[in-house]
């Protein structure tokens, strides 16, 4: 399993902070961005996990619709 939180600091002049998805974007080995859904839940106003859960499903779901693999865009996670 891959870890996505990264301490790696971020470029000068970027942007993240801007809004409150730039502020819970997380940044793996490489660079890349990533979200955690739980944090997502939060700042979509979701109180409880399982009806979140039902959102990213369905948008998993979207994806495969228009034929995209789920896993090229959603990346699963255990957070303890």
């Amino acid at each position: 399993m891959t870890q996505f939180q990264s301490n790696a600091p971020v470029p000068s002049g970027d942007s993240r902070g801007s809004s409150p998805f730039d502020r819970i974007m997380l940044l793996d080995q490489n660079g890349q961005e990533r979200w955690s859904a739980r944090d997502l839940q939060q700042l979509m106003g979701y109180d409880q996990w399982r009806r979140f859960e039902e959102v990213i499903e369905r948008a998993m779901e979207t994806i495969e619709a228009s034929g995209l693999n789920r896993h090229d865009h959603f990346a699963t996670s255990g957070k303890v």
